[in-house]
């Protein structure tokens, strides 16, 4: 198939989902945004329109409301009440402008442990369609408070890019493995376990 790709910074993905999440029509963002390239690559995306109550310039873009949100955390109960120990970050909001949410978790702890402290609770239960146990599922990434991204795999990645051979890196690690645990045995136990934090 094919990916449809639209350039947009991180604030327009925050306020679009924050819209989504929320319900509204669209996400309003700052005039500042004529001094970018965004609104000129993507006027699909970004719209002028003028403030109803000053009539200041402004800009609108739709909500994003994923089909599917995949979000990796250290912790998470059977019910999928999902622990991000090292931060929030935006993992509750994307999970409300969702359809469908997996969690996926490095640890599934006890609806017990969950209810001891439920002001860790990152991502609500009712939130989640599903929950899968993945031990180091953020990898090559990093995972709050549990391991630090792979700075060894992350070159490999780039200088393969660099060097025009992606398909190499995904004939390697993504289709020449049958599943996640032969991609980590792929990476190596003592390698992993340098990773660790805790």
């Amino acid at each position: 198939g094919t990916v449809e790709i639209s350039d947009i910074d991180e604030t327009s993905i925050v306020l679009g989902y924050r819209a989504a999440a929320t319900g509204l029509p669209f996400a309003l963002l700052p005039a500042f945004y004529k001094l970018t390239d965004l609104p000129r690559i993507n006027p699909s995306v970004f719209r002028e329109i003028k403030d109803p109550f000053t009539g200041a310039l402004c800009y609108a873009m739709p909500p994003l409301k994923p089909d599917v949100a995949v979000i990796h955390v250290p912790q998470c109960d059977e019910f999928g009440n999902a622990r991000q120990l090292g931060g929030h970050h935006t993992e509750n909001l994307i999970a409300k402008a969702s359809d469908h949410v997996i969690i996926t978790t490095d640890e599934i702890i006890s609806y017990e442990e969950t209810m001891a402290d439920p002001v860790r609770t990152t991502v609500s239960g009712l939130l989640v369609d599903s929950v899968v146990k993945l031990p180091y599922g953020a990898h090559p990434g990093g995972c709050p408070a549990r391991y630090n991204y792979d700075e060894e795999h992350l070159r490999e990645y780039a200088r393969l890019a660099r060097e025009g051979k992606t398909g190499d890196y995904i004939a390697k690690y993504i289709t020449g493995t049958k599943d996640h645990y032969e991609y980590l045995d792929l990476i190596g136990a003592s390698r992993l376990m340098k990773l660790r934090i805790y």
